[in-house]
């Protein structure tokens, strides 16, 4: 499966395609070198726009297909 995954913060936007059947948010943005660790990816996921799969997700630990 394709899991899209799409950032949008500010005038800033980074779209990442991989490949998987399911993956953690906070892994994924991890995996996207958005994030360094599950403490920034909880406060981007909260403060920003974060689209998978076309979906607005605001659960680090949700797991997206």
């Amino acid at each position: 499966y394709d899991i899209i995954l799409i950032v949008k913060k500010g005038g800033f936007m980074k779209i990442i395609k991989i490949q998987t059947n399911s993956i953690k948010l906070g892994q994924f943005l991890k995996l996207s070198g958005i994030v360094f660790s599950g403490g920034e990816a909880k406060k981007i996921i909260l403060e920003n726009d974060v689209f998978v799969n076309e979906k607005n997700r605001k659960k680090q630990g949700e797991t997206v297909v």
